[in-house]
């Protein structure tokens, strides 16, 4: 069987400026018949994190893209800066905010973050609201609520997250 390719490089070049034409908008388009994947004989996007078991196959599938928008957004904004293997500005890191004085500025920074984090990786999402809850009772843990939506898939859902629990 012979290669086609002599080489990486020119694989990559005759397959990427095939799709050049395609728009911004275009990439980030979901069809389920396209990106649903049948994995042991079960139908899913991803596997759902923390991996658990599954009497039907070997791990818990997320079976609608509302999940697997989700776990991605999580991990975005739970992943610390130079965490992740090949792209060190990925993630918002939100440990390194929990011991700051919890002041409006801080809370400015972080929505800064978060929407600079999701601009440049999760472009398809629309941030609709931020809102930090009461850490009175709580002076060393940070409580955030993230609103948001995907006008393309009409999806609108809530994250929210707890650091120093």
């Amino acid at each position: 069987m012979s290669n086609k390719y002599s080489s990486y490089k020119q694989f990559l070049e005759e397959n990427t400026t095939k799709n050049s034409n395609i728009s911004d908008k275009d990439k980030f388009v979901f069809t389920d018949f396209i990106s649903k994947r049948k994995t042991n004989g079960l139908f899913g996007y991803t596997p759902s994190l923390p991996l658990t078991f599954s009497k039907e196959g070997p791990f818990e599938l997320h079976t609608d893209l509302s999940g697997v928008v989700k776990q991605n957004f999580k991990n975005l904004i739970l992943t610390e800066p130079g965490e992740r293997v090949m792209d060190i500005n990925f993630g918002v890191g939100l440990k390194k905010y929990l011991f700051e004085n919890k002041t409006v500025a801080l809370r400015e920074e972080i929505i800064q973050n978060i929407k600079k984090q999701v601009s440049t990786y999760m472009s398809y999402l629309i941030i609709d609201n931020i809102q930090f809850e009461d850490e009175q009772t709580e002076p060393n843990s940070l409580y955030i609520s993230i609103y948001y939506s995907i006008p393309s898939l009409s999806i609108e859902d809530t994250l929210s997250v707890a650091i120093g629990e």
